[in-house]
């Protein structure tokens, strides 16, 4: 009997162990799609420009992957947009793409700038 029992405990201990791990992944990955209060501003912050760059065929896409619904409240003429957490995501990670690659390009205007007062 009580081998019986110890066996069950390290079977239920296995079991925890694997559960543990499981939610441990769903939250470091929960963590890494979430965003901030800061991100979401950024994201908006930069909206106008890259919608306005973009031709009409190309907002609707941006559109779906921004927003997940919209609801119309007949009653008292209420709009409730749901955004999509992974669309602002990546409006974010685009900004920051576009941060990096315009001071690649000032860092390299510079390098430039300095290479010629050096030779002149």
């Amino acid at each position: 009997m009580p081998v019986r029992r110890a066996a069950e405990l390290a079977e239920q201990t296995d079991a925890t162990e694997r559960r543990m791990t499981e939610i441990d992944t769903a939250l470091q990955t929960h963590l890494a799609e979430s965003i901030s209060a800061d991100d979401v501003a950024t994201a908006l912050s930069e909206f106008d420009t890259l919608w306005d760059a973009k031709t009409r065929r190309e907002q609707g896409p941006l559109f779906h992957l921004l927003v997940s619904r919209v609801e119309y409240d007949a009653a008292d003429s209420s709009i409730k947009v749901s955004f999509q957490a992974a669309g602002i995501r990546a409006l974010v990670d685009e900004a920051a793409s576009d941060d990096t690659d315009t001071e690649v390009a000032l860092q390299s205007k510079r390098r430039s700038r300095k290479s010629k007062e050096v030779a002149a």
